[in-house]
């Protein structure tokens, strides 16, 4: 499964299938490929200042 991002609009494609040779495009633009579990959401939390 490969999940693409519009970086123009925000908007998410979703392929079911294998890499291709087709990328989509949305906003007259190539749109960019979502690798799931990429960012450390650790980082993300917030920490109390003591």
């Amino acid at each position: 499964m490969l999940f693409y991002r519009c970086n123009g609009c925000g908007n998410f494609v979703t392929f079911l299938g294998e890499k291709s040779a087709c990328t989509p495009k949305c906003c007259g633009e190539t749109m960019e490929e979502v690798v799931p579990n990429t960012t450390d959401a650790a980082q993300e939390k917030h920490v109390p200042v003591v």
